[in-house]
């Protein structure tokens, strides 16, 4: 086995930890203060990685779905007459057609140890292509030959393989004439167009927030890949979801009482017609606008108070 790219960190330890605080400041119900109330650790490792550029070519299968309105006729009591009604039908169609296409795939090779940050390494977009641009050949280096635990071979066996098919199945899917899928089946041979091992340099940043621990992963060739674990407020993420139970609630009830007092009809009376359904959809959209606008609002205060922190802590 050789290492075909030894790749050079080309992130400052400045620019990692402001991309990491940067990461930080983002999210919905990420704590207003875990800038300020975190215990850090920060370590650039050598993570040894296995790249696949594979052709794959073969056949799908799935039943399709084409939905079409059907109308038919149903008996009003109330007015003693036939009226028209409509409903949203699917018909399901069998399918199936050539595929082709190309897909790359990263699989982390080291120790076991760091299995789980590897996981979001192998996701961070990196593609084989950007090989052609960065890092050196350095075969046989020892020193990094010793991290690589698996060989090309396997990697791809045990890993390797069902990656590339999951990416095989997201980039034929949206082929498909219909995006309405069942009982889907992918059938398909690769063929190896390209393979690298090489090792790359990725900042962990370790982090305690309230005695539990956390860490993001940055790219040491790119800083604007980022991905990690972030701790939860509940108290904000509840009463969110407090919010929109009861707003819900609160809006159906408004809305159904809107129907009453313009219907001019009491309860008893209140039928389905154009009219009353145009005002419950009016109190019905009235609603989400008013909740999601309270939600939007209660995020945003969150984030803009993780943003004054940031700036401040990069000021000084």
């Amino acid at each position: 086995m050789k290492v075909d790219y030894i790749i050079k960190n080309k992130v400052s330890e400045q620019d990692f930890e402001r991309a990491v605080y940067n990461w930080l400041a983002e999210g919905d119900y990420t704590p207003d203060d875990i800038i300020e109330n975190i215990i850090t650790q920060n370590n650039l490792v050598l993570l040894p990685l296995h790249f696949y550029m594979n052709d794959y070519q073969g056949t799908c299968s799935a039943s399709l779905g084409y939905s079409r309105t059907e109308y038919y006729q149903v008996w009003n009591d109330t007015y003693k007459r036939s009226e028209t009604r409509s409903r949203m039908v699917t018909n399901w169609v069998p399918h199936s057609q050539p595929v082709q296409g190309t897909v790359t795939t990263v699989v982390y090779a080291g120790d076991k140890n760091l299995e789980g940050i590897a996981l979001f390494v192998e996701n961070m977009g990196w593609r084989a292509d950007e090989l052609n641009q960065i890092g050196q050949n350095e075969a046989n280096y020892a020193p990094v030959l010793s991290l690589f635990k698996v060989n090309g071979s396997d990697s791809w066996n045990n890993k390797g393989a069902k990656k590339a098919y999951n990416s095989a199945v997201q980039q034929t899917l949206p082929l498909l004439p219909s995006n309405l899928v069942q009982n889907f089946n992918l059938n398909i041979r690769f063929s190896e167009k390209k393979f690298f091992s090489l090792v790359a340099p990725f900042w962990l940043f370790i982090y305690e927030y309230q005695e539990q621990q956390y860490y993001v992963v940055v790219d040491g060739n790119d800083p604007s890949r980022v991905d990690g674990i972030k701790p939860e407020d509940k108290k904000r993420k509840n009463s969110v979801i407090a919010l929109r139970w009861y707003g819900w609630i609160g809006g159906i009830v408004a809305s159904l009482f809107g129907v009453y007092y313009f219907s001019g009809q009491t309860f008893a009376e209140l039928e389905i017609n154009w009219k009353n359904i145009g005002i419950f959809a009016a109190g019905f959209i009235l609603t989400w606008i008013l909740i999601e606008s309270k939600v939007t609002s209660i995020k945003k205060k969150s984030i803009k108070a993780r943003k004054e922190v940031l700036k401040k802590k990069f000021n000084q």
